[in-house]
């Protein structure tokens, strides 16, 4: 990646993936970046994220991807895909999708990015878009505080979260499991999903369609009865 000088100061609001990758990126290009994260430690939880092709290139243009090789897991040891709720394939993935693939924990994935900005995030501190550009002095201000942005709510124009007609659960197994071919089934209403980590475990989503005012319990006993046939 070629290097840049840049005159101009950064804020960067919110540590999650997106924030702290494009203050990698900045960096990496000589910004002057700071990153302000209102949690007192990096709010990225344990479930998994699958990188594609196009995330592993965007990791890459950001000069992130020496370092992410070193916490990202092999391929997917079998070839997977769509199935039906009886099991039968409806789209098998090619081969070189998923030799392009990764799966890892969040919580892995947030602290190799902590690493490559651990001198620019500001912990515990919550900052305002108004207060960055006025009273902090910063040039650019860079919105990366979640779905919900506090930040992008506040500009003209935002329109909001969609609900988007279904629930979902995610998790991680405890153990090593041996999981079927990854990819998701699909079912009436409902979709399950699951994925390999480097260690055995398996990361899993499951969704059911529903109203937003009436969502599911947010346990396994309610995984189990929309899933356990």
């Amino acid at each position: 990646m070629e290097r840049v000088g840049c005159s101009m100061r950064i804020c960067v609001i919110g540590a999650g993936v997106g924030g702290l990758a494009v203050a990698a990126g900045l960096v990496a290009r000589g910004g002057d970046v700071t990153v302000f994260e209102r949690h007192e430690r990096s709010p990225l939880g344990g479930f998994g994220i699958s990188l594609f092709g196009n995330g592993l290139r965007a990791l890459d243009a950001l000069g992130l991807g020496p370092r992410m090789d070193r916490v990202l897991s092999s391929p997917p040891p079998a070839r997977g895909g769509l199935l039906d709720s009886d099991g039968r394939w409806l789209v098998r993935s090619s081969a070189s999708m998923l030799d392009s693939t990764r799966v890892i924990e969040r919580g892995r994935l947030g602290r190799a990015l902590i690493e490559a900005v651990s001198d620019r995030i500001v912990w515990g501190e919550e900052m305002t878009e108004r207060a960055a550009l006025s009273d902090e002095g910063f040039d650019v201000v860079v919105a990366a505080d979640g779905i919900r942005s506090r930040t992008r709510a506040g500009w003209p124009g935002d329109p909001g979260i969609r609900f988007a007609g279904y629930h979902a659960w995610r998790g991680v197994t405890s153990r090593a499991v041996r999981p079927g071919a990854p990819g998701e089934m699909w079912g009436r209403g409902k979709r399950f999903g699951m994925a390999p980590l480097d260690d055995g475990r398996v990361y899993w989503f499951a969704t059911v369609n529903g109203r937003e005012e009436e969502p599911p319990p947010a346990t396994c006993q309610a995984v189990r009865a929309a899933f356990g046939d």
